[in-house]
Parts: structure tokens; C-alpha cells; sequence
């Protein structure tokens, strides 16, 4: 390629110099810099040419690459326009090139880290530009850099062009995304210089048993073109059975028990010490790998720990053979195109292997992290552990997988400075080489958080928060970049506590409702108020909100204010709970003011729910509507879900939920089989339940799963009587078609009621149409969701005041403690906690035993119960601290105790009577279990294996006083301790309650007639 010493000599007497240098501030140099993101390591700009556009050339150098001459038709549209045609002689020179080998910059650049990408700007006197780049990515980088500082301050009649000096490298080689809508925004990604994605490919096995792979050219070559390097991806390998390896070769189906597979992701794996198995993974490399620039290619190892137990597999390590399987289909690779790279993904799957994996990858091989619960994580803690600082600072190739957003599993907003430059910073800091971050389901919703990514991973050390945040308003033009950068400098830290906290996933899927449901009071400073370290950091972060707000309707931005408005709501939501709890968890029955307090707290807590639902689904008409999809509508569900549930919690205290009548319902499911024998088909679902009065009512469908989504064209609303429901008459319809789906559309039907009748029952009637999935290839099945259902509420409407009602008999009954009549042991079953209550059915059904449930575990209640349930509280910090000293004096004074899985002493909760248990050991996920000894606890229990009832089992530690009554099969930890303390007696039982069908059962399924008589008080 020729250098700029070859470049044509300008002509410069065909026009007139029409170029007048003026000085730049330091303060104006700031400001103009903000156009561009990310910073530029060194940056200076203190001087720049006023000229005409016509009067501008831009020219690379003869025989550029077409990444070049990519870059430099982006950076003739800052000066022409789009379809403006450029000057071929002017007074004023832009230059692109290639560094020559062996010059000065040449050397200059091979020296700074990421060589292949940096580059340098730098004026070539007063009327012209040299844009210099070791390799054509930075070429284009330079371009990128001058076309965003050149069209910050573009008119049509005049440009003022920079005379600037940058000298720019990454900090990080690769930045980029996988999954969400990174596909669709490579030239988004690219303009921020991020230069990856990883990308899901079709992979299958064809009728003769030989892999096939297939990613878009299209897209490789569009990411290519701007310098974004598009990586395939072979997906988890406990998920081959979805490419129909299994239909084309039965051998390569691992074998082992389908029952617990089906307990650990359901899924069935491959048998990795099957050749063909191996070999089909390395036709997929191979495919891939002939595909035209692709340079790359990304294997995931199984994301759960589920693998065949075949006699060559058993004795194996899964995740050894999985690494062993794909470094063979890459030798494949490699003969194909000897430069192919490899990467290998680590999962939560591998976690416990992960040395394992690290010690068979040679170099020259890369490594991510990933990890479903470390990874994909927003709290403050450290990501990249000690093992893999290590291996990065070894001079291994490391990448990570971190979510940018607030949690991956539900979609909130959250523009957090502050968060995102702490892991960028420390990606920097331990030598990692990749960022592929996630953002689902929308690049769109997260704006803020992308570019941030993109900011830091370029250049860690440059802007900081505030400086960033005024360049991102900056460049999307909002009136007041200080303000903006003001607004999200103050409420990136609340969105880093609420999300920080978990909140609401995994917080609000059930959790926060059981705090009031098993009377309990959340700890500040742990679990879902984990960064509250106080109750007053809520009122703080409260005000805070309150400020933001304020700026965010001053700059009059929707999507501003519609997340400020999501987090307030939240933070309020967590303070009524944390009130909520001081008075429920007190073991004295509430006064009338107390009562009086949960009603107002009740209706705030309502409230702000839909003010949450509200600012959720402004936050995405203002992002692009439909970007949310069903995570959007699942965030949605599960925060009304929340509301509606510790309402029904405190119903009971006479409390009643001023939001109820906006409650939803799910009136029914579709699912793959309903469509086997007929696409177009009518669902007709009851509604009664969510229907009181006359009102506007809306069905949205919502898809859940699988490979296709639903059409739907007519929903009506009809009436029928309780004694003939099928005679249905039709009140309203809305038909209109409609899409569910990743990205819905149309999939809201409005219905108005005119008239209500309380003794009629009423339904919706669904015109909808589905896919069959039969005749579809196994990596493309499924078509799964559900109608949701209930009452429209105008947004910004207020919740009515509800009236007390009286306190509920049972409810009173609680304060009382339990209450034992007649004859038979008295079994106090623990409420709040996994199975509390099908656990206390489950008893009372036995013979010779009184069982009641136990709210509160104080002395006085405690010391009527001759033994004590104890299942796995809901949450480790609403377990009374208090709570242990008092079970052990009641086990020392001759009570009798069993504790099961968690609760045992493992994740939080504290160990009980240590002399008989020390506590957890290790989750262990044994199929099955066996007597160890013979013992009260296990008399008439069989010899041989016993099935779980759930899946793993906490592993035990035996105290000095404890006897290994059943361990686990194989591995032969304890399962079941048990021993005497004093004059009573303590079981520690593994094994959890779990929800089988309708009921929670022991997961180590022992006989009813034998848990009262091991929980026997000592006589």
C-alpha cells in the first residue's frame, strides 16, 4: 500500500484559499471534544480552520483498503452531506493512509498497546489533515474521531475543522456485545468504536450425520467493512439435542437418568466420548470456519452441570471432556484456515471446573467468563476472581461476559455512570482483552449504558462520570448537557442500590411478598435492601429521586423522567416493605394506629407499583416501541404480582389493596400441541375473576417460549350463566391482527363492559394462530406464551383510600401462638419458609400428632411444641437473629428439632446445636440417597437406593454428637444427621421441601409415619 509520500501534490492554485485559522479555548476544546465518545487518550485542540465545504478534499491513499475508503465516505458525509459529492480540489486537505512500514509513525504506533487499532490525527500546517492508522481499523478510527468533532460544528455554508493533534489506542482489544440486538446495530456499535459481536449461527445434522453451520455473510461482511469483527457462536453443548444430532445419530445421546436431567435445565446431553459426537462438533468449526472472514468462532460450554454416564463419562470430568471435545474440532479448523482463533465460554455450569478448563487450554486459545448469577450481576462487588486475574495476568487471553444493564432476566432503565465505569475500570485493571457485554432484549433501552461501555473499555482512565454523562446529552442533543450529566450523576447510584440489591429480580419473584406472607422484617443492609445499609439511606435515596426528577421534567425528556420515575417507585416499594415488616414481625397483634399505618402503607406501596408500571412502559414508547418485548411485560408482571401479593398478605389485618381492581390475571396458556392438527384455532378462557364493573378491560397476549411466536386477529368479550357457560353472548370485541413475540406488535385487545352483572360469569374468545412444531427441525420449535387480563387504568391515575376492616379471626390467632388440645406430640411447623405450608398439611394428616403453625419463634411459644419444623427460611437476613440461641434451649430442655436443606446452617442461616451438625457443607445433586445406620429416623425405611424429591441436597458436616443416619448416592455425603443435645434431640435434614404437583413433600422422601417419631421429645 502507498504512503502519504506518494499522495499527488495539491494543486493549489485551481481555487482560492478561503481558510480562517481561529484560536480555541480550553473551555471550547472541552466542549467540542463531548461530540466525541469514546475520549481519545491524548487529545489536544487549540486551534481551527473556518472553510467552505466545497473547498475541503478528502482523500485516501491509491490502493486503500475498502475499510478505508468505508472510513472515508463517513467522513466526507460530515462535510457534504449523505448525498453531497465531495470536492476533488480544494484549500484544505483531509488525508487517510496506512502508515508505511518502517517510518517514523509507524514505529511511533507500534508501541502503544492494541497496535492494530490506534491511530493518530495531526495537522499538516495550517490547511490540512494527516489521519494515520498502523492498520486499516485505525484509519478508520481516525475517521470516525474527525467526522464527529467536523459535524459537531457543520453548517451548510461554512465548516470549522479542528487543526487537532490525537494520538488514540484502546485500552481493551475487543468491545463489543453478544445476543440482544447487537445484530441489527453493528454500524450503531461501530460508531462508538466497538469492534465485536458474537452472534448465534443455525447449526444442524444433515440426513448423512455431518454437522452443518451457516452465519449471514451479509453480516460478517457488514461488520467487517466497519472494522467489527463478527464472531459465531457454537451454542451450550448440553444443547446439541436442538440441533437433531440425537434424530441422526442415536449414539451420540448420553445416557444416565432422563428424571434428574430433566431437574437441571431439561435438557438431555450428548455423550462426549462418542467420536461422532466429537466429530460433529468439528464439522460445525470447519463450516464455520471456511465462511468468508470470519476469524473467530466462540464454543459455550454447558451452562449445567448435566452430563452422560456412560461407562467412559462417569468416571470423567464434564467439563474436561467438553474442553477436550472442542480443542479437537478446532485442530479440525485450523487445517481449514490455519489463522482461525478460538474462545472458549465458561459457564456457572463449569464454575467449580473452571481450573480444570483453564489447565487443558493452550495458548493462543482464548477464554471468557461468564456465569449466570457472577456475571450477569449489578451489584458492587469484584466480577474477574482470583483464578482468573491470575490466568489474565499470565498473559492469557481473557474475555467476559457482563450484563450492562440491570438484571438480564427482567428490563428496567438505568443510566448508571458510576456502575458501569467501576467494571469497565477494573476489566482494564486485570488485563482482560474482551468485552461482550449483554443488553436485552434492546440496545435502544440502553442506551446510556452501551456507550458508556464503549467510553471506558477505550479509554478507562479518560472522563469521569459527569464529564461522560454531559457528552452522551451532548451528543443526543439535550438543551442542557450539564443538567443531564447532573441528573444522571445523582440517580446512578439509587439505580445502582435498588438493581445493586436485586430488586426486582430476583427480589420481587416471590420473596418480597414473602417477608409480609411469613411476618417477617427485611435487615437493612442485606438481601433485597443489601445497599440500605440504613432505614434512613431509603429516605435519602427517596430525595434523591425527588431532585432528579425535578431536572428530568425541566429538560422535558421522557426518557429521563420515565426512569427516574421506575426507580423512585421501586425504592418506595422496598420502604413500605421494610415498614410493613416492623409491624408484622412484631409478636404482639398490632394496635389500631399500627393497623392504620399498614392501610396507608398498603396504598403507597400500591401506588408506586404503578407508577413503576407506568414510567416502564413510557421508559419504551420513548425508547422505540415494542423494543421491551415479554421481559418488558414480565418486569411488569411480577412488580404488579408484588403489589397484589402483600396485599393478600395483609388481608388478614383488615387491610385492603386499593390496587387490586387494576390486578391482572393470566386467563390462559398456549402452548406447541395446540397447534399439531390446526394453525388457526379459538381460545376461549374464562375471566370472571378480574372483571368487576363496568369498565375498559384489555387482553394482551404475551409469547414465553420456543422458536415462534403467535398471530392473533379478534378477541371479544362474552357473558354466560353459572348454569350454562357454554351458552356464551358477546359483549365487545376488538379485531385487529397482532403479533406476539420477542418484538410484539398489535398484541393488545381493548374491551369496553357497558354493563356489569355480578351473577354472570364471564370469558374471552381469542381468534389466534400458532406454528406447528412437528414438522419444524428440533433447533426450531415451540411456540409458548399466555393472555393476560384485567381492568385499564388511565396512567397517573390515583388509588382510592380504602377503609379498615376488621381483623381476621385467624389472623388474631397468630398472636396467641399455638394452641394444643387432646392428646398426641405437639408439632410446631415454622412458617415463612419453603414448603411451610404444605409441610403443616402434610402433618396434620398423620396420626398421634397435634400440629399447628408456628408465626413467631419466641420462648413462650416455642416451649408449647414438643418438636419443631423447621424448613429453609425464603431468604437468609428475615431469619430472627435471635431465633438459634432460642431453638437450641428448647432442643438442651428436651424439645425435639428438625431442620431441613438451607436451614440446616448453610447460605446464611445460622448452624443449630453445632455438637450434632457444624452446618453445610456443599449443594450436592445426588440422584438418589440410602440408609447409612439404623436409627429411630430410618426405622422401616428399605435397603437400597431412595429416590430425591428434589434435586440436590445440602451435603453435611457432623458435629462430635452427630451420626450419619442417609447419605447421598454416589457420592456418599451426609444427607441426615441426627443426635441428642442435652435432653432433646436435633435432625439435620439435607434434603429440602420442595413443590411436587400440588404439594411440597421431604426431598428425601421419608415415610409421614416416620417424622413424628424421629422428632420424638426424649421422655
Amino acid at each position: 500500500m502507498r504512503t502519504f509520500a506518494l499522495m499527488a501534490v495539491l494543486m493549489c492554485t485551481a481555487t482560492v484559499c478561503l481558510a480562517a485559522t481561529v484560536p480555541v479555548s480550553e473551555t471550547n476544546a472541552k466542549l467540542w471534544l463531548r461530540h466525541v465518545i469514546p475520549l481519545p487518550q491524548e487529545v489536544s485542540l487549540e486551534r481551527a480552520v473556518t472553510v467552505a465545504p466545497e473547498d475541503v478534499v478528502v482523500a485516501a491513499v491509491e490502493g486503500s483498503s475498502d475499510v478505508v475508503m468505508r472510513g472515508t465516505r463517513l467522513l466526507m458525509g460530515a462535510i457534504v452531506g449523505e448525498d453531497g459529492e465531495p470536492a476533488q480540489i480544494g484549500s484544505f486537505e483531509i488525508r487517510l493512509g496506512v502508515a508505511g512500514e518502517g517510518t517514523p509513525e509507524a514505529r511511533r504506533l507500534s508501541n502503544l498497546p492494541n497496535p492494530d487499532q490506534a491511530y493518530s490525527i495531526a495537522p499538516d500546517g495550517e490547511d490540512g489533515l494527516l489521519l494515520t492508522g498502523l492498520t486499516e481499523r485505525g484509519v478508520y478510527y481516525a475517521a470516525l474521531t474527525l467526522r464527529d468533532l467536523i459535524a459537531a460544528r457543520a453548517r451548510a455554508d461554512r465548516l470549522t475543522i479542528p487543526l487537532v493533534t490525537v494520538t488514540d489506542w484502546p485500552d481493551m482489544a475487543e468491545r463489543g456485545e453478544w445476543g440482544g440486538s447487537c445484530a441489527a446495530d453493528v454500524e450503531w456499535l461501530a460508531a462508538h468504536k466497538m469492534n465485536l459481536i458474537e452472534t448465534h449461527v443455525d447449526l444442524g445434522v444433515d440426513d448423512q450425520g455431518k454437522g452443518t453451520a451457516a452465519i449471514s455473510p451479509e453480516l460478517v461482511d457488514l461488520g467487517r467493512m466497519n472494522a467489527l469483527k463478527v464472531v459465531p457462536i457454537i451454542t451450550h453443548l448440553e444443547q446439541v439435542e436442538r440441533t437433531g444430532m440425537f434424530d441422526a445419530l442415536p449414539q451420540t445421546q448420553g445416557q444416565g437418568d432422563a428424571e434428574k436431567w430433566a431437574k437441571i435445565g431439561h435438557v438431555r446431553p450428548a455423550c462426549w466420548s462418542q467420536p461422532d459426537t466429537v466429530r460433529v462438533l468439528g464439522d460445525w468449526m470447519v463450516e464455520l470456519a471456511e465462511q468468508e472472514h470470519v476469524t473467530d468462532i466462540c464454543a459455550w460450554l454447558s451452562e449445567n452441570a448435566v452430563k452422560c454416564e456412560c461407562d467412559v463419562c462417569a468416571d470423567q470430568n464434564q467439563f474436561a471432556l467438553e474442553t477436550a471435545a472442542i480443542l479437537a474440532g478446532y485442530e479440525r479448523a485450523k487445517q481449514v484456515k490455519p489463522e482461525i482463533g478460538l474462545r472458549i465460554l465458561l459457564t456457572q455450569g463449569s464454575y467449580a471446573s473452571n481450573d480444570v478448563v483453564l489447565g487443558l487450554v493452550p495458548p493462543g486459545v482464548g477464554v471468557t467468563y461468564y456465569h449466570g448469577g457472577k456475571t450477569y450481576d449489578s451489584t458492587r462487588d469484584p466480577m474477574i476472581y482470583p483464578l482468573l486475574e491470575d490466568y489474565s495476568r499470565g498473559g492469557n487471553w481473557l474475555g467476559c461476559y457482563p450484563q450492562l444493564t440491570a438484571a438480564w432476566r427482567i428490563v428496567c432503565p438505568w443510566s448508571g455512570p458510576q456502575f458501569i465505569r467501576y467494571r469497565m475500570n477494573e476489566f482494564v485493571d486485570k488485563g482482560l482483552d474482551c468485552l461482550c457485554g449483554y443488553a436485552t432484549p434492546h440496545n435502544k433501552l440502553y442506551e446510556f449504558n452501551v456507550i458508556a461501555a464503549a467510553e471506558w473499555s477505550w479509554n478507562a482512565r479518560g472522563r469521569d462520570e459527569h464529564e461522560f454523562a454531559a457528552a452522551w446529552a451532548t451528543r443526543r442533543g439535550i438543551s442542557d448537557p450539564e443538567s443531564a450529566a447532573d441528573w444522571a450523576v445523582m440517580l446512578g447510584p439509587v439505580g445502582w442500590d435498588v438493581y445493586g440489591s436485586r430488586v426486582p429480580y430476583s427480589a420481587f419473584f416471590g420473596r418480597a411478598a414473602s417477608v409480609i406472607k411469613g411476618r417477617r422484617a427485611l435487615q437493612p443492609g442485606a438481601d433485597m435492601l443489601r445497599y440500605f445499609e440504613t432505614p434512613e439511606k431509603l429516605d435519602e435515596d427517596l430525595a434523591i429521586c425527588e431532585a432528579a426528577l425535578a431536572i428530568a421534567q425541566e429538560l422535558d425528556e421522557p426518557v429521563m423522567i420515565a426512569e427516574t420515575q421506575v426507580i423512585g417507585g421501586y425504592v418506595t416499594m422496598l420502604k413500605m416493605l421494610y415498614d410493613m415488616g416492623l409491624i408484622v414481625s412484631d409478636p404482639e397483634p398490632p394496635s389500631e394506629p399500627e393497623r392504620a399505618q399498614l392501610g396507608e402503607q398498603m396504598h403507597t406501596l400500591a401506588q408506586a407499583c404503578l407508577d413503576v408500571v407506568d414510567g416502564l412502559n413510557a421508559w419504551e414508547e420513548a425508547a422505540g416501541k415494542g423494543v421491551g418485548g415479554s421481559r418488558l411485560r414480565d418486569t411488569i408482571a411480577v412488580t404488579e404480582q408484588t403489589a397484589r401479593d402483600v396485599g393478600k398478605a395483609l388481608k388478614p389485618f383488615g387491610v385492603q389493596d386499593p390496587g387490586a381492581a387494576f390486578g391482572k390475571i393470566v386467563a390462559g396458556e398456549w402452548v406447541s400441541d395446540d397447534f399439531e392438527e390446526e394453525l388457526r384455532i379459538v381460545k376461549t378462557w374464562e375471566v370472571t375473576e378480574a372483571v368487576s364493573g363496568a369498565d375498559t378491560y384489555q387482553a394482551r397476549f404475551n409469547y414465553r417460549s420456543g422458536w415462534h411466536g403467535l398471530y392473533s386477529y379478534r378477541v371479544a368479550l362474552a357473558s354466560a350463566t353459572a348454569e350454562n357457560p357454554e351458552d356464551l353472548t358477546e359483549l365487545a370485541a376488538d379485531e385487529h391482527p397482532g403479533t406476539a413475540a420477542v418484538r410484539n406488535n398489535g398484541n393488545v385487545y381493548t374491551l369496553g363492559l357497558d354493563e356489569y352483572d355480578p351473577k354472570l360469569r364471564y370469558f374471552i374468545v381469542c381468534d389466534i394462530r400458532g406454528t406447528r412444531s412437528s414438522d419444524k427441525p428440533m433447533n426450531r420449535r415451540g411456540c409458548n406464551g399466555d393472555c393476560s387480563f384485567g381492568r385499564v387504568r388511565v396512567p397517573g391515575e390515583l388509588l382510592p383510600t380504602m377503609p379498615l376492616l376488621p381483623v381476621a379471626a385467624s389472623e388474631a390467632a397468630r398472636y396467641q401462638g399455638p394452641n394444643f388440645e387432646g392428646d398426641g406430640v405437639r408439632v410446631g411447623v415454622v412458617q415463612g419458609g419453603y414448603g411451610s405450608e404444605a409441610l403443616l398439611r402434610h402433618l396434620q394428616a398423620a396420626d398421634g400428632v397435634q400440629v399447628q403453625p408456628l408465626y413467631h419463634l419466641v420462648p413462650d411459644f416455642i416451649s408449647r411444641c414438643d418438636v419443631i419444623v423447621l424448613p429453609q427460611a425464603r431468604f437468609a437476613e428475615g431469619f430472627p437473629a435471635a431465633a438459634a440461641g432460642t431453638l437450641e434451649q428448647f432442643v438442651a430442655e428436651g424439645g425435639g428439632l428438625m431442620a431441613t436443606h438451607d436451614a440446616v446452617g448453610f447460605r446464611g442461616l445460622p448452624v443449630i446445636c453445632a455438637e450434632v451438625c457444624a452446618g453445610g457443607a456443599d449443594k450436592v445433586r445426588d440422584k438418589s440417597w440410602r440408609v447409612a445406620e439404623q436409627h429411630p429416623v430410618t426405622a422401616g425405611l428399605p435397603d437400597g437406593e431412595l429416590a430425591m424429591g428434589y434435586y440436590d441436597f445440602i451435603g453435611l458436616t457432623p458435629g462430635s454428637a452427630g451420626m450419619t443416619v442417609a447419605t447421598g448416592v454416589p457420592g456418599g455425603q451426609p444427607a441426615v444427621v441426627c443426635g441428642e443435645v442435652g435432653e432433646g434431640r436435633y435432625v439435620a435434614c439435607g434434603a429440602g421441601t420442595w413443590r411436587v404437583g400440588w404439594r411440597s413433600v421431604s426431598g428425601a422422601a421419608m415415610p409421614r409415619r416416620h417424622r413424628p417419631r424421629s422428632m420424638r421429645r426424649r421422655c
